[in-house]
């Protein structure tokens, strides 16, 4: 009745003990076989798996449109925009983390047009930038917000999450974390990009 990832940060925690100890090669020789040992138990049914928790499409939807339908009321109570949708839209199109598509978005995240897509640029771990498409749609409405809102970042991360959460279990979700939200996002971009791959005549392998 075990869990996988507890038994895998066990294992882990024998590797850094045994370098501590000055015995790192006989301890991660355990480690090894331990990992096979819970691959094996996991297999046959006799761990449980990771728990992830899932959005589906219509939920995270129904969200988008509840945090839509937020933001236009509290401009209208306060006269200031609010983009707990936009950070919602930026974490489907691009799956963001959260604090990607918060605190650390700026106007200067807003890179220009490439075709039909615009171009984001994204602070990730580390300090490291990348690059992300959007829709031109939602890079204009980005732009826009900004330049009425002229807020230094694109929201509070605390405050999308807290917004996020109470819309989520509004809409009658289950699953109220933001990464929930981006792992549905991230998964209907690899199916996307694996149909693209079939479409061109590669093999399910290649694609």
């Amino acid at each position: 009745g075990g869990a996988r990832s507890e038994l895998n940060k066990i294992r882990a925690a024998v590797v850094k003990f045994g370098a501590l100890y000055g015995k790192w090669e006989s301890f991660h020789a355990l480690s090894k076989k331990m990992g096979e040992r819970i691959r094996e138990l996991s297999r046959s049914g006799w761990l449980r798996g990771p728990s992830r928790p899932h959005v589906t499409p219509e939920v995270r939807q129904a969200t988008l449109d509840r945090l839509k339908d937020l933001d236009a009321r509290a401009e209208a109570r306060t006269g200031q925009p609010r983009g707990y949708a936009l950070a919602l839209e930026l974490q489907k199109e691009a799956s963001l983390r959260s604090i990607e598509a918060t605190d650390r978005f700026n106007r200067g995240m807003l890179l220009g047009l490439d075709g039909d897509k615009g171009r984001i640029g994204i602070l990730g771990k580390g300090g490291r930038i990348r690059t992300a498409l959007s829709s031109k749609d939602l890079y204009g409405r980005l732009e826009r917000h900004f330049e009425r809102s002229g807020a230094e970042a694109l929201e509070s991360r605390r405050g999308y999450q807290a917004a996020l959460r109470r819309a989520t279990l509004a809409v009658g979700g289950h699953a109220t974390g933001s990464h929930a939200h981006r792992r549905t996002s991230a998964v209907e971009l690899k199916n996307d990009k694996y149909q693209d791959h079939l479409k061109k005549g590669e093999t399910t392998k290649e694609a």
